[in-house]
């Protein structure tokens, strides 16, 4: 629905316009503490890692931060959080 609603609000579709979207939530979900092994994380705590990232999203779209390094820092984001909540699973 989200992808219709950017459609009509642009008048084109763009072949690349679902992949920051999916990107953010996979961000936000891993940033909340969701493990994509799944079984692990809750509702409540990937609503404040949507929070987190949206408001990164939208300071960076602020300071108009190009759309590929946008995309580079969310990558970074996805694997520092990985990288945290392994090393925390492990103690």
């Amino acid at each position: 629905m989200l992808e219709e609603l950017e459609v009509e609000e642009a008048r084109s579709a763009t072949q690349a316009g679902g992949i920051q979207a999916a990107l953010e939530s996979i961000a936000a979900a891993v940033v909340g503490g969701v493990k994509l092994s799944g079984g692990e994380g809750g509702v409540g705590a990937a609503l404040m890692g949507a929070l987190l990232v949206t408001i990164l999203s939208n300071g960076m779209n602020l300071v108009q931060v190009d759309g590929y390094l946008q995309n580079i820092i969310l990558g970074l984001i996805i694997i520092a959080s990985l990288i945290v909540s392994r090393d925390t699973g492990r103690k």
